[in-house]
């Protein structure tokens, strides 16, 4: 049996994190409150977070503090109908919430143009924020340095075999 105590501890020392919380405006005039949590020092990356279905941006704390000790910048938003602001829980607004969804994502990838100005972006989304997020690279994928997917779905081995069948045959074909 290995000892990991000594890593474990490192892992949950406490560091310092400053955590303030800004309401910039949608592309609608909505006002969306981002939640950024800094390092005391030297900011080597962001990471903007994308949450999931049903939650809310401060379920990510631990995982902010975590990659803040490591000089990461990290900043995320509740969607619409999500967290303490949510003036109808569970809706993303009226007709075509999703592209609502999206463009609040680029407003805060703007945000943090403004506030880290040259730093890397990764964004990082689960569940439901990982369908987002895709969207939001296939979109905007010029403004990421990388992407992130948790609890992503992915489709069953059965719905892979056309496609890598015509993958297959247009090969041969050149």
């Amino acid at each position: 049996m290995t000892d990991t105590s000594a890593a474990n501890a490192e892992a949950i020392e406490p560091v310092s994190v400053s955590v303030d919380t800004e309401t910039i405006a949608a592309s609608d005039g909505s006002e969306i409150a981002v939640r950024t949590w800094r390092p005391a020092g030297e900011v080597r990356g962001v990471i903007q977070l994308i949450h999931g279905l049903g939650e809310h941006i401060d379920r990510y704390a631990r995982f902010a503090e975590a990659a803040v000790a490591r000089d990461l910048l990290v900043v995320g938003h509740s969607h619409r109908g999500h967290g303490e602001r949510a003036v109808r829980r569970g809706s993303f607004g009226t007709a075509d919430g999703w592209s609502f969804l999206e463009a609040d994502a680029l407003s805060v990838r703007e945000y943090i143009d403004e506030i880290a100005p040259g730093l890397p972006v990764i964004m990082l989304g689960h569940s439901m924020g990982s369908f987002l997020a895709q969207t939001f690279a296939m979109h905007h994928g010029g403004r990421l340095k990388g992407l992130i997917l948790s609890g992503s779905g992915w489709p069953s081995r059965a719905k892979l075999i056309p496609g890598l069948l015509v993958a297959r045959l247009t090969a041969l074909s050149k």
